[in-house]
């Protein structure tokens, strides 16, 4: 840097002077974001390697799915949502696990225990280091996808290898052999076919990633307010083929009966698989907010607020068909389904690394107000921030708190699409300026 560069950021402070720096020269903030990632995926490490012991011991999640696997190999299908056999089982491959007083229960569709069954067949450890190491695969295949349909962010080579395990969710999602990447993987298929008008297809993804239904029926839902009928018959044909072959590995009494025990944990509030105080949703904000012990004010409060959310969204949808908005409509339901989604916890938000890339993406391609840019990048730094989701998760144990950048991001991101298209309405000959990271 010259001096007359130097001479502009004399007498500033130190930190002054980087703040400076960082907000003028594209070359700097590349590298703050570079160094930014990097050090969390090296901090994500040193907990994996601190954790080591307890993961061997089966203390995470994934002792959930390896049951749901023996479970269907040793030919208990029928079985499967027994909690007394659950925990039996999961005693004869993690019997030093001793904060469990009943079992880590597989509360997910019976087809897709399936998956696991392949894994049954492997020591416990060795068979979570191999469900691990294709998670990372599949987080890695996501964001290939997104990256071959973003022009803005596609010249940035080290961005795409650190902003998955940099992720603190998807980190997450990773040690404790959780299945929410997978979806992940279907979102970012479903948006390109989308992308591309190839509605069905893009149903048909949905549809698959319907063994998480609640993180996909409210963005079906918005879909519907839409009347996206193509997209939506995609959905519902494989719902009913996941449906038929859920029935052929448990039959027909176990999988009558699956609703039926969702249901019932979903009441049973403040055990292991139902703590709201824990879930970055609506739900688990309004827990903590309207009294104690008023179990019906909060499903009512929940569910009108979900369906105003969700309302609002395909309003906004509506509000703009042009083509360059489509990324900001997307992740607008896709934030919203997230925040309406009954059951979440912080490894579901590895889902929000989708609306992260799209708003990196828009700012590249797009003009945009400077506080429009800070306001859209807020909230995809504080979901980066690994020590805001460690202090809000095992410190203050109140990840719900989470929803409130949610809810931000929410406003920012239709308040963007409103103005966006109102521009454009006024002004059809604008040549949008990038705005280069």
């Amino acid at each position: 840097m010259g001096t007359a560069g130097q001479g502009c950021f004399h007498g500033l402070s130190y930190a002054g002077r980087l703040i400076a720096i960082a907000t003028t020269s594209a070359k700097y903030r590349r590298g703050l974001l570079i160094g930014f990632l990097a050090g969390l995926v090296m901090i994500h490490g040193l907990i994996w390697w601190r954790s080591h012991r307890e993961l061997r011991a089966g203390y995470q999640d994934f002792a959930a799915f390896y049951t749901a696997g023996k479970l269907v190999s040793e030919g208990k299908g029928s079985q499967l949502y027994d909690d007394d056999l659950q925990y039996r089982t999961q005693l004869e491959f993690a019997p030093g696990v001793d904060i469990r007083q009943g079992p880590m229960r597989y509360i997910h569709p019976p087809l897709e225990a399936v998956v696991f069954v392949p894994f049954a067949k492997l020591p416990y450890f060795e068979a979570y280091l191999l469900w691990s190491f294709l998670n990372l695969i599949v987080l890695g295949l996501a964001v290939l996808v997104l990256r071959s349909h973003l022009p803005g962010l596609r010249a940035q080579p080290a961005l795409w290898w650190l902003v998955g395990p940099g992720f603190f969710p998807a980190f997450l999602a990773l040690i404790q052999g959780q299945d929410i990447l997978p979806l992940l993987l279907l979102y970012a298929l479903a948006w390109t076919a989308m992308k591309r008008h190839s509605d069905f297809t893009a149903g048909c993804w949905f549809g698959l990633g319907l063994f998480r239904f609640h993180l996909v029926l409210p963005f079906l839902f918005v879909l519907a307010l839409r009347k996206r009928w193509r997209l939506l018959g995609g959905s519902a044909a494989m719902a009913m083929l996941m449906a038929l072959l859920s029935v052929a590995v448990i039959g027909w009494k176990a999988a009558l009966a699956y609703p039926a025990y969702s249901l019932h944990l979903a009441n049973q509030v403040g055990t292991g698989v139902n703590t709201p105080e824990h879930m970055p949703n609506l739900r688990g904000l309004l827990y903590v907010l309207l009294p104690s012990g008023k179990s019906h004010l909060l499903l009512f409060a929940v569910v009108a607020l979900s369906l105003v959310m969700l309302w609002v969204t395909a309003k906004v949808w509506r509000s703009s068909d042009e083509p360059g908005l489509f990324s900001l409509r997307f992740s607008l339901a896709l934030i919203a389904a997230l925040l309406v989604s009954y059951h979440g916890y912080d490894y579901d938000l590895s889902l929000a690394l989708i609306p992260v890339l799209l708003s990196l993406d828009y700012l590249q391609t797009h003009s945009t107000p400077r506080s429009t840019q800070w306001l859209l990048l807020a909230p995809a730094f504080l979901l980066f921030l690994t020590p805001l989701h460690m202090v809000l998760l095992f410190q203050w144990r109140f990840a719900c708190l989470l929803s409130i950048v949610l809810l931000f991001w929410f406003w920012v991101v239709a308040r963007e699409i409103l103005r966006a298209s109102n521009h454009s309405s006024a002004h059809p000959n604008a040549v949008p300026e990038s705005v280069t990271l």
